[in-house]
């Protein structure tokens, strides 16, 4: 019993460990989808990539899905770079304290 519960501590640890980066960009791509759909509530993300170029910016390949005004589902895939501070979406800097 000691061996399972140790072997799912370390399991949950290891799937925490992602650099703030990481989690902090995703929190602010997510937040920008969400302000610029028609229905927020309607965003489905059917994969996500991502690739550290250094300590600050993350490069992400996000393939998702939301309704559309006339209720149909479209899906689309974009390229986003995060920071800290900006996310780059099609040469546009958008600061993350707008969103």
């Amino acid at each position: 019993m000691k061996k399972v519960v140790l072997l799912l501590l370390a399991a949950l640890t290891l799937c925490a460990c992602q650099p703030r980066s990481v989690t902090e960009g995703k929190r602010a791509w997510t937040k920008y989808l969400k302000k610029v759909l028609k229905d927020p509530e309607s965003l489905k993300i059917y994969s996500e990539e991502y690739e550290e170029l250094n300590d600050h910016t993350v490069r992400w390949t996000i393939d998702y899905g939301a309704k559309n005004s006339y209720g149909g589902m479209d899906r689309k895939t974009i390229v986003v770079e995060t920071t800290y501070a900006t996310l780059k979406i099609n040469g546009n800097l958008i600061d993350t304290d707008d969103l």
